[in-house]
């Protein structure tokens, strides 16, 4: 028995709430890593972490892209979004593995 219309509607809810709240964490990101505080001698530290959210993030993006793209099915608009999105971030996959992998990398 398929999905109801209601399981579906919720389905859509969450992968937009999930969309745009990552899509807001990749923004703000990106905007604290533009900034950069000469004197803060934390500098280094707050912007290693920035990047490594910054990931996390554009990570989450992509799965709420996959969660829409198995939503709408193949030939969608999100399917070529979505190529074009690992087009731009080959590595992507690789730099996640490794930060959330640590410990089997070092």
């Amino acid at each position: 028995m398929g999905a109801s219309i209601s399981d579906l509607s919720r389905a859509r809810d969450s992968c937009a709430r999930a969309a745009f709240s990552n899509a807001l964490a990749v923004r703000r990101q990106v905007e604290r890593l533009r900034e950069f505080h000469r004197l803060d001698p934390y500098e280094g530290a707050r912007r290693e972490a920035d990047t490594q959210f910054l990931l996390v993030a554009m990570w989450r993006l992509r799965m709420a892209a996959e969660m829409a793209q198995d939503l709408a099915g193949e030939g969608a608009p999100v399917t070529e979004a979505l190529s074009a999105f690992d087009v731009a971030f080959p590595r992507l996959r690789n730099l996640r593995n490794v930060l959330m992998h640590y410990d089997s990398t070092c």
